[in-house]
């Protein structure tokens, strides 16, 4: 190209810049193609690429690897609680560009807030970030581009981006408790417990605030974190972590999604220390940086701390197990007991006041030269606990085990058998469920397990019986009362009842029992009998269940397992 041509092209390209810099405010792409004035860092502080509070700025992301800078000047009035809002997007179905914004302090380099929406192939989202910035007077710089990470990267020479910067107060009164945690100061209350509430926002982009807890002479911390669900719903998934005074996280959670209410909750034994509770948004990586904030989604934090009212902790493990002691058989019934009947030292008293909180009982029964019967029953009050039960389904269960001398013990497969470990290796469900206990230290034998289902509220699902076979020497057996996955608490007291008994209907061993039947030779009252005819009389007093989930044509499994 010679310098005639050269000039040419330089007067050209001069008049096209300008066309640009009109088509940044009015929108729209020029008539002789898009050449922007905004693409490096210092042309953010040109009046052409300075943006003004409230105004709309659209603009083009034209060719491969462009990036557009921009600059905001913040105000002289700036202060702690001022907050930069900044949004872009695309208006329309489709554009192959994923938008990057990121905002910079005025050195350049450090990054205030950062936003990608990853579409794809869907309709492009709005980036939306709010941050603090307290600088009066301060610059900030805003790069627009394609994600950075796409390779290629993508442009859209017909459809352009629009970006506007306001300025917002921030609601939070607990800012600024990312770098300090705000201290939840627990009152005393009625209920026997010390209680703190706290409400907040996660105003800005990535915000996480933080609150401490100082336990002292308690072992119980209950922390509940609520928000409604909103219409439209926040920009995130609200979500929070407690963390040891080690800096462990013991706990977190995160809502399912952001259409619902926040109902998120724990129950856990504590040291003395102080205990942190981080609130934040989650971050999804599939969509790119910190979620954005809100200025109008508040959450509400509620903190209690208590003692555990368990006598029976510490019962975690079999190895720690309560012992309940039961009286001598000579001095039991045969008779079924009810609540009422059930004497002194056959009943104990417990609660599921943390997560997790398995309960492990034992029972030793002495040698008796006979067949017997072994009945439990567990009863939850309903009585209300110190703090309302944990979020989620309720599905606590019951489980009998034996001790026994080795693994090897384990590997009995009969329906009947009262010495090995019983269970049915026809059904994986109630094969793993028996091996895993088999595999402790000692290895357990499960005998039987009662649990509850929602769908079936009225049955006595925490209730049953075995047959203890005659022994010279004391056995043991032990009891294990726990929820599913051990991830729900109420602090509600329940009683475990227990009973050594007779079995009246086996005297030694099973007996054939024969009886004549009354003959009616004149068919008088025919067809009911007369008072003369033979009655025969029995009680089911134990036995296996053997309904698999609630199935009675899948008659196998674990004795008892699932068994209704």
């Amino acid at each position: 190209m010679n310098l005639t041509h050269l000039l040419q092209s330089s007067v050209f390209v001069v008049a096209l810049s300008a066309a640009v810099s009109c088509s940044k405010s009015k929108g729209g792409p020029p008539d002789a193609g898009i050449v922007d004035v905004c693409n490096i860092p210092s042309d953010a502080l040109t009046p052409a690429c300075q943006l003004l509070q409230g105004t709309s700025v659209t603009a083009y992301v034209s060719h491969a690897s462009e990036q557009d800078w921009y600059g905001f000047k913040l105000p002289a009035d700036t202060t702690a609680r001022t907050l930069v809002h900044i949004t872009a997007g695309y208006g329309v179905a489709s554009s192959p560009v994923n938008l990057s914004v990121t905002a910079y302090a005025a050195d350049g380099k450090t990054i205030l807030a950062q936003g990608i929406d990853r579409h794809g192939a869907g309709q492009p989202r709005p980036v939306d970030l709010l941050f603090n910035y307290a600088q009066p007077n301060g610059q900030v710089y805003i790069l627009i581009s394609d994600d950075l990470s796409d390779n290629p990267s993508a442009f859209d020479f017909k459809n352009p981006y629009s970006i506007q910067v306001a300025l917002a107060e921030d609601p939070d009164p607990n800012e600024g408790n990312d770098p300090t945690p705000t201290p939840i100061v627990l009152s005393p209350q009625a209920g026997g417990f010390s209680e703190g509430l706290q409400s907040g926002f996660l105003a800005t982009s990535g915000d996480v605030d933080e609150f401490s807890v100082s336990v002292s002479n308690q072992n119980l911390l209950y922390v509940h974190l609520t928000a409604p669900a909103v219409t439209p719903p926040p920009p995130y998934r609200l979500s929070y972590n407690l963390l040891d005074p080690q800096g462990n996280n013991v706990s977190s959670g995160v809502v399912a999604n952001s259409f619902i209410a926040v109902d998120l909750a724990t129950a856990r034994r504590v040291s003395s220390g102080t205990y942190l509770i981080q609130v934040q948004a989650f971050e999804d990586p599939a969509l790119g940086g910190p979620p954005p904030g809100s200025l109008t989604y508040q959450y509400g934090l509620d903190v209690r701390l208590m003692n555990s009212l368990d006598t029976n902790e510490p019962n975690n493990d079999v190895g720690h197990a309560k012992n309940i002691s039961l009286p001598s058989l000579a001095a039991a019934s045969d008779a079924l007991p009810t609540v009422s009947q059930v004497g002194s030292g056959q009943s104990i008293t417990g609660r599921l006041d943390a997560v997790p909180d398995p309960d492990w009982f034992s029972l030793t029964l002495g040698a008796y030269g006979g067949p017997s019967i072994l009945y439990y029953h567990l009863v939850p009050s309903g009585t209300a606990g110190r703090f309302p039960p944990i979020p989620g389904t309720i599905d606590r269960q019951l489980r009998l085990f034996q001790p026994v001398a080795g693994t090897a013990a384990c590997n009995t497969v009969s329906a009947n058998d009262l010495v090995g470990c019983p269970k049915n290796s026809g059904n994986l469900f109630g094969f793993n469920l028996v091996t895993t206990y088999c595999g402790l230290t000692p290895p357990l034998c499960m005998l039987s397990s009662r649990q509850e289902y929602l769908t079936f509220a009225n049955l006595r699902n925490l209730e049953g019986a075995i047959q203890v076979p005659s022994h010279g020497s004391p056995v043991t057996y032990n009891l294990l009362f726990e929820d599913l996955g051990n991830n729900w608490a109420d602090d509600s007291p329940y009683t475990l009842l227990a009973q050594w008994r007779k079995d009246g209907n086996e005297p030694g061993v099973n007996q054939l029992v024969t009886a004549p039947l009354a003959y009616d030779s004149v068919g008088a009252g025919y067809p009911v009998p007369n008072a003369s005819s033979t009655k025969l009389t029995g009680a089911m007093s134990y036995g296996f269940g053997l309904n698999q989930n609630l199935n009675s044509n899948a008659g196998q499994g674990v004795h008892g397992s699932n068994d209704y």
